[in-house]
């Protein structure tokens, strides 16, 4: 069975969907609301799980009632969560807004999750270890997703990153990365926040990144599909057309399929697998609740 070990963000969503997003200072009615569990890090598990990846959990939730929602979420989902430390804090949490085309907003409120450090990674140690493919992202501390890569790479284990939210990673980091795994607007973050105008612009970012990027960038577009660039060379591929009904979750699933595919499956295989799954996601409301289930998933 493929080994994965997440290290990242648990928050409980709170999920508003409206006619149209608001503009700045205006007040408008939702439509209906919703609370689940989420976080890019819960989300990625989840999908990689439901896969059928034995999947562990590095992070933090608060000494709450949010917290236990989650405990008996992961529970739930076959998620080991023995080292997730549960914190005297709040735990993180996302507030949503979803408008009828199934564009989002997203506020954050990291909580707990801005209490991963370096000492609770490397008292996961094992868990790290005992992977095949570590994954990561940017809704907690650096310092931990750093420590987490670096035990990884020590362990000669595969590392992905997500670099969301967007924001410059340190060369120190991306040189602990096997798969960049950013889509467009975080490419151009990562890179020093500089506009990307078209597909040229963007294939030399990623080409710059692989100065430092061990195996692969590969740009989540949207509708537009996903560009893979490695050392190969450049490769598009296409997005599954489907009715958008709400983009949340979708990076995060396609994530944890890849994950879960590119320790038997050729990268652009994974990354057609993850696409597939991603579009499922979009056609659907909500965040871990649009993951296909694991009888959808597991379907021959």
């Amino acid at each position: 069975m493929n080994q994965i070990c997440v290290v990242g963000s648990l928050n409980v969503d709170t999920t508003i969907t409206f006619k149209a997003l608001p503009q700045v200072g205006e007040t408008i009615a939702g439509k209906s609301i919703k609370h689940t569990a989420g976080g890019k890090g819960f989300n990625q598990a989840v999908t990689a799980s439901r896969l059928g990846s034995q999947v562990s959990f590095v992070g933090a939730i608060g000494h709450d009632e949010r917290g236990e929602f989650l405990q008996a979420i992961l529970t739930e989902e076959e998620i080991d969560q023995e080292q997730i430390a549960v914190m005297d804090d709040e735990t993180g949490q996302a507030f949503v807004a979803v408008d009828e085309a199934g564009k989002n907003m997203i506020l954050m409120y990291g909580g707990a999750n801005e209490k991963v450090t370096r000492e609770l990674v490397q008292e996961a140690e094992a868990k790290i270890a005992a992977s095949d493919v570590v994954i990561s992202q940017f809704e907690i501390p650096e310092e931990a997703v750093l420590e987490a890569f670096r035990i990884a790479r020590d362990k000669a284990k595969l590392t992905i990153l997500n670099p969301a939210p967007g924001k410059t990673c340190s060369e120190e980091l991306l040189a602990m990365t096997d798969y960049l795994i950013p889509n467009e607007t975080e490419l151009e973050l990562v890179t020093g926040g500089k506009p990307l105008q078209n597909q040229a612009e963007r294939i030399q970012a990623a080409r710059d990144l692989l100065k430092l990027v061990r195996k692969a960038v590969i740009v989540t577009l949207g509708d537009a599909g996903s560009l893979l660039v490695s050392a190969e060379g450049e490769t598009l591929v296409p997005a599954k057309k489907v009715k958008a009904v709400d983009t949340t979750a979708a990076g995060d699933s396609f994530i944890g399929t890849f994950a879960h595919c590119i320790q038997t499956q050729p990268v652009e295989e994974a990354i057609q697998k993850a696409t597939e799954i991603a579009a499922i996601v979009v056609a659907r409301e909500g965040a871990y609740t649009s993951i296909p289930t694991k009888q959808e998933l597991r379907e021959p």
